[in-house]
């Protein structure tokens, strides 16, 4: 059963990989469950949820203004067809998309490259900001728990 770390050991994990330069493009370089021409979905390595999913745009990109609307439309469309997964697999109660990347350095539970965070909510009752926030750490698990999961999420790929 995936278990939750801290926030503290989080920011710890994330401050180790951030050594080796932008986050979200280095989890776009690792396995998939699946791509676009303009995108790449992969698991969370740091999942409020179990079976968070992150659409990352292949290019970094800190701006709208810096995305081509097709590009756009297609980081949109792998981010529903996650979200449809997710559903699938895990039939949550609902499922948060959430398109977030901020320009600013040194903000702690954010990074400075568009993506969209999906994430599934089993609890009913769950606001927005008790879903996208690290104050109650995140979900880490053995490597035969992920690999179960991308399993499941893939097999319910749209």
């Amino acid at each position: 059963m995936p278990s939750r770390i801290g926030r503290a050991e989080t920011l710890q994990r994330i401050e180790a990989l951030a050594s080796e330069g932008c986050v979200p493009c280095a989890l776009a370089r690792g396995p998939s469950l699946a791509a676009s021409t303009h995108a790449v979905a992969v698991l969370s390595r740091f999942p409020t949820r179990w079976g968070h999913v992150l659409v990352i745009l292949r290019a970094h990109v800190e701006r709208l203004d810096e995305v081509a609307p097709e590009v756009w439309l297609d980081a949109s469309a792998l981010a529903h067809a996650a979200g449809r997964a997710v559903e699938r697999a895990l039939d949550p109660a609902r499922c948060y998309v959430a398109s977030l990347g901020t320009s600013e350095p040194d903000l702690p539970m954010t990074f400075p490259h568009l993506h969209f965070h999906v994430i599934p909510v089993a609890e009913r009752a769950a606001r927005p900001a008790d879903v996208l926030t690290w104050k109650h750490g995140v979900y880490e698990g053995a490597a035969e728990e992920w690999t179960d999961l991308r399993d499941r999420l893939r097999d319910a790929w749209p």
